[in-house]
Parts: C-alpha cells; sequence; structure tokens
C-alpha cells in the first residue's frame, strides 16, 4: 500500500520527529548536537520557517515547526542529509544515519507562556510563543536531563537566529 501523501500548507505548525537507524544515537556529544542546530538555524533562515520549540534525544529529535513558502519536505530534507553527511564524516562512517523518513503531526494552534516537558521542567520563552507540549518517554527523560540545560542556553541563541 502506498504511503499517504503529507499534508503542507505555509503557515502550517507541525511537530516533526526523526529517529535514528538501529536506534542508534543520532548525537553522541556536544559538537554533534551544536553541528544539528547550527544547522537548523541557517536553513529556518533561508526558508522562512519559523522554529517554536525542539528537542535532541540521543537517538531522536523533536522540532515545532511553522512552515514558511518552502514546503516542509524540503526543509527536512536538507537538514537531515546535510546533517548525516556531516555526521559520517565525523564519525568515519557510511551508510544511513535516520530510520525511514521523518513523522510530522499537523498541531492546533496553542501559544503557551512557556514550554513544559512532561517531567515537570519549565523552560521560560522569554514571551515567544510555545505552540505545543513535546512529550518524551520516561526513559529519554533520565538521559537526558543533563542535556536539557545546555540545549536551554542554546534555545535563546536559536530564536534569534530565525527572527
Amino acid at each position: 500500500m502506498p504511503r499517504q501523501p503529507r499534508l503542507d500548507a505555509p503557515g502550517l505548525l507541525q511537530h516533526v520527529m526523526a529517529r535514528g537507524i538501529e536506534r542508534r544515537p543520532l548525537f553522541r556529544d556536544d559538537i554533534d548536537r551544536q553541528s544539528f542546530v547550527d544547522r537548523l538555524a541557517i536553513i529556518l533562515e533561508e526558508t522562512q520557517t519559523q522554529c517554536y520549540a525542539w528537542a535532541l534525544i540521543p537517538n531522536h529529535f523533536h522540532l515545532l515547526l511553522r512552515t514558511g513558502p518552502t514546503p516542509l519536505s524540503k526543509v527536512m530534507r536538507r537538514l537531515m542529509t546535510g546533517y548525516a553527511v556531516t555526521f559520517n564524516k565525523r564519525h568515519q562512517r557510511t551508510g544511513h544515519l535516520f530510520r525511514n523518513r521523518y513523522k510530522s503531526v499537523i498541531c492546533e494552534k496553542a501559544p503557551l507562556a512557556s514550554l513544559r516537558f512532561n517531567f515537570g521542567m519549565e523552560l521560560k520563552n522569554s514571551g515567544k510563543k510555545i505552540a505545543e507540549h513535546l512529550h518524551l518517554s520516561e526513559k529519554s527523560v533520565s538521559r537526558c536531563m543533563d542535556r536539557a540545560k545546555k540545549l536551554v542556553a542554546n534555545y535563546e541563541k536559536l530564536m534569534d537566529c530565525v527572527q
């Protein structure tokens, strides 16, 4: 049975996620995470796509994006292909990095004053609109609490780049 076409239109708010192949890590260290965030910031600016929230878990990532004139498929192709090439060169590996295509879920518009993860951590976003909760499994939470603090520091940097 063929895949269902993705719904995509300018201004559509979507929760996007992708996983590493065979549950392998997408981000081995801070250099990998910074490379991903830097690439994301550049692509968001060039495509006029807004990013309201993101989370980098060792073997997958979540993004909350509102597309601009560039379709989400082109944004994600640039992000995932570019990052995979960089990751493979840096770690002297070949082959696929991501499992299947990215997954996207259309979200309703529901601005919040802050982003709350389901483990109770509240991240202030300085008045910027955050549209949905990013839910992390309990197993992932225990592994990423320390990383979350570092990612919060990069959040403002990313938001400055997309405005």
